[in-house]
């Protein structure tokens, strides 16, 4: 860690390998990585910290394994404006977001548990940011359950603020990401969503417009969940009251489709099949 920088954890520097780490309670980042190719986060543990866990950003092919995340007031295990990145076998526990993928693409989060958050999995683009999209990225084989804890972000004005309470898997703004093979039960407002970034915060067409991002979420396919008692106490905030399904879709963007899902409930019903 640097002398004088008391808000991050573990900085990049001459090794590219964070191996058996234990990082505590820090303002900002517990484990960061920044600028890195060829990179491993392995068999470390994050605890407590005012936003991200573990935070690679800008940042080419690496790993992130066998580790865990837990009392993060922003997102236990964040990749974000990154590509060709593997999360697998990790857990998040307790944290605003479990796992986020934000501006990335070629990431693949597979393998992990993500439990007692305020949202399971998201995988989204925001608007203003040095990488524009959301592409290509798949989420497979995890268990999510009972992400429902009430939102402890601490900047009003960060957009993790807008993560609902009980959100199991959110695509948003996001194109070409696969979402199949999971296990999302127990979540108070959804289970697996696919949206537009406006439609889902209520933003108006002209503001969207200046947005600098394409919104609706493109090409996704949702395939082989298993989606159950979700949806049942939603939280307040949720503008699409439809949405509180365990299969949702906001009737937006092109080519989103679903196949093999056993669910309870969806909105709309039936969803587009895949060919």
């Amino acid at each position: 860690m640097a002398s004088d920088d008391r808000t991050k954890g573990v900085l990049h520097g001459t090794s590219n390998w964070r191996r058996g780490l234990t990082v505590n309670g820090f303002d900002g980042e517990g484990i960061f990585l920044f600028c890195v190719d060829d990179w491993s986060v392995e068999l470390c543990r994050t605890n407590d910290h005012a936003e991200y866990g573990i935070f690679p950003s800008h940042c080419g092919q690496g790993t992130i394994t066998l580790s865990g995340a837990t009392g993060s007031d922003d997102t236990g295990i964040y990749v974000g404006q990154s590509h060709d990145v593997r999360v697998t076998a990790n857990a998040a526990i307790g944290n605003v977001s479990g796992f986020e993928i934000e501006n990335s693409s070629n990431v693949r989060v597979d393998h992990n548990l993500a439990t007692g958050n305020t949202g399971g999995i998201l995988s989204f683009t925001l608007p203003f940011l040095d990488v524009p999209q959301n592409a290509g990225n798949r989420i497979d084989h995890n268990v999510v359950t009972n992400n429902d804890k009430p939102n402890t972000c601490i900047d009003p004005e960060d957009a993790v603020c807008g993560v609902l309470a009980g959100t199991g898997i959110l695509v948003l703004a996001a194109d070409q990401n696969t979402v199949d093979h999971n296990v999302v039960v127990g979540h108070d407002t959804f289970g697996i969503a696919v949206a537009d970034f406006c439609a889902a915060q209520g933003i108006d067409p002209a503001t969207c417009a200046s947005l600098g991002i394409e919104p609706s979420s493109d090409d996704a396919r949702v395939a082989f969940n298993l989606a159950e008692a979700n949806g049942r106490h939603p939280d307040p905030r949720l503008i699409l009251p439809a949405f509180a399904v365990d299969l949702a879709w906001d009737g937006t963007g092109t080519g989103n489709c679903w196949q093999g899902n056993v669910a309870g409930t969806r909105e709309p019903s039936p969803l587009p099949q895949c060919s």
